[in-house]
C-alpha cells in the first residue's frame, strides 16, 4: 500500500508568497520525507538556492528519484538493473526502462491551485524565510488523513488540515524519530 502526500513549499519573503507543490506516491510518511527535506536543506543551501520553492521543489523531486534509483544501480538476481558508464547515459530513455521506470513516477509537480488528488494521507507545508544566520525552513505535518479528502473540500486541505507538528526542520526530526 502506497503512503501518498504532498508537499507545499512556501516563501515567507514574498508579500503574496510563492508557492510549489510536490505529489509524492508511495513513502509519504514522516519519517521518510523529513530526511529527504533535510538533504534537500543542504543542498539548497550548498547551491544558494535560497528560499525560492520552484527551486527547493526540484531539488527535492531530484533527490527523491536518485534514491529511487539506487536500487536500480544495484545487480539482483530477480530484478534488470540500470548499467550505464556515463552520466550522459542516463538522459537516453532505453537505458531507464527498468521494470516500468516505476521510479521515475514516484514523484512530481503538482498546481496549488488544484489542491490535492484525494487519495494523500499526508500534507506537509515547509515555509522558507531568509534570516540572519540563512534561510530558515518551518515545516507543518498535518496529522494522519486529517484534511478534506474525497468528498471533502480538497482544494483547501492545506488550509483545512489539522496540523500534528508545527516548528523547525531539525526539530521535525528529532519529534518523529522519537515518537516511532
Amino acid at each position: 500500500m502506497s503512503t501518498r502526500c504532498q508537499i507545499r513549499f512556501k516563501n515567507e519573503d514574498r508579500p503574496i508568497g510563492e508557492l510549489a507543490q510536490v505529489y509524492i506516491h508511495r513513502d509519504g510518511l514522516p519519517s521518510n520525507i523529513l530526511p529527504h527535506l533535510k538533504k534537500t536543506k543542504e543542498l539548497c543551501k550548498m547551491t544558494n538556492c535560497g528560499s525560492e520553492p520552484s527551486y527547493i521543489a526540484s531539488n527535492f523531486i531530484f533527490l527523491t528519484k536518485l534514491v529511487s534509483m539506487r536500487l536500480y544501480f544495484e545487480e539482483r538476481p530477480y530484478r534488470d538493473h540500470i548499467n550505464v558508464v556515463e552520466p550522459e547515459e542516463l538522459t537516453v530513455p532505453e537505458n531507464l526502462m527498468i521494470d516500468g521506470a516505476s521510479y521515475l513516477n514516484g514523484q512530481g509537480v503538482a498546481l496549488p491551485s488544484n489542491g490535492i488528488h484525494g487519495d494523500e494521507e499526508f500534507l506537509y507545508i515547509v515555509e522558507t524565510k531568509r534570516g540572519d544566520n540563512g534561510v530558515k525552513w518551518h515545516v507543518k505535518v498535518s496529522v494522519r488523513n486529517g484534511f478534506p479528502k474525497w468528498d471533502g473540500d480538497t482544494e483547501n486541505a492545506f488550509e483545512k488540515s489539522s496540523w500534528d507538528f508545527e516548528g523547525d526542520l531539525d526539530e521535525a526530526l528529532k519529534h518523529y524519530s522519537e515518537n516511532r
